[in-house]
C-alpha cells in the first residue's frame, strides 16, 4: 500500500469516528435526555409558485423556531399528460439561499444566470446557492413533458450565514 492511500484511509476512518462525537458534543441531534421538546407544531398550506401545486409545511415568520431553513416545500404529486403544458416557477431572483431538491418521480428543467442549464430527474438530488445573488427558473423536465407522468418531490430551503453570502 502506497502512503498516499494510507493516508486517505486514515483520514476517513478518523473522520467516521470523529465527526459523530462532534455532533454528541456540539448538537442535539444525539441528545437522549429529557432536555429538548417539542416547542411548536407548524401546519403546512397549500399553495401555488408559479403554476406549481406545493405544500408549504413552514415559511415566513417562524426563523426563531426553524433557522437555518427558510422553506420545507414537497411540490405535486402532480398528473402531467403527455405535452400539457409545463408546470413552471417564471425566471426570478435569490440571493443568500440554497434551495435543495430530490425528485420522487418525474423531471425538472433549471436554468440560471450562472450559465447552467439541465434537467434532472427521479432520484436526483440538486442544489442552487445564490450567494450574493442570482436568477432562476424551474419547469417540469423534457421527458415528462414529452410522455406524461407523475411529477413529485422535495425542496428544503437553506438559509446562508452572512459571511457566506456576501462572498
Amino acid at each position: 500500500m502506497k502512503r498516499k492511500q494510507f493516508l486517505r484511509g486514515s483520514a476517513i476512518v478518523g473522520l467516521t469516528t470523529a465527526i459523530p462525537a462532534l455532533l454528541k458534543a456540539q448538537s442535539g441531534l444525539y441528545e437522549t435526555g429529557s432536555g429538548r421538546r417539542v416547542y411548536r407544531i407548524l401546519n403546512a398550506d397549500r399553495t401555488l409558485v408559479g403554476t406549481l401545486p406545493v405544500l408549504r409545511v413552514f415559511a415566513g415568520n417562524h426563523d426563531d423556531y426553524v433557522s437555518p431553513f427558510v422553506f420545507f416545500d414537497e411540490f405535486g404529486p402532480v398528473t402531467v399528460k403527455e405535452n400539457d403544458k409545463p408546470l413552471r416557477v417564471n425566471a426570478h431572483p435569490h440571493a443568500g439561499i440554497i434551495p435543495t431538491t430530490y425528485f420522487l418521480s418525474g423531471s425538472g428543467h433549471h436554468r440560471d444566470s450562472l450559465n447552467y442549464d439541465f434537467q434532472i430527474g427521479k432520484g436526483d438530488f440538486m442544489m442552487f446557492t445564490s450567494g450574493k445573488g442570482a436568477i432562476h427558473m424551474e419547469e417540469t423536465g423534457k421527458k415528462l413533458y414529452e410522455d406524461g407522468g407523475l411529477y413529485h418531490g422535495f425542496q428544503i430551503w437553506l438559509n446562508l450565514s452572512f459571511k457566506i453570502q456576501m462572498d
